[in-house]
């Protein structure tokens, strides 16, 4: 489910608006990763209020600066 949730984000800024409006993230048990991306996605929405979808490169980049653990 996390996954088709992030696509949808990615791919629609449309879609990831009622996903963080109708879904509790915060409550419900998804996992830290799933957190970090959603997290993510919406910073970039956040910087450019143009951006109908996230360019998945620049989304890499994001998470490859905050996530510094090969683990992770």
């Amino acid at each position: 489910m996390e996954r088709e949730l992030l696509a949808c984000a990615i791919h629609s800024r449309q879609d990831y608006a009622l996903i963080t409006e109708h879904i509790s993230i915060k409550g419900a048990s998804y996992s830290k990763e799933f957190h970090v991306l959603l997290s993510k996605v919406g910073e970039y929405y956040g910087r450019d209020a143009e951006a109908e979808e996230v360019n998945p490169e620049v989304l890499v980049a994001q998470v490859a600066e905050t996530v510094r653990n090969d683990k992770q």
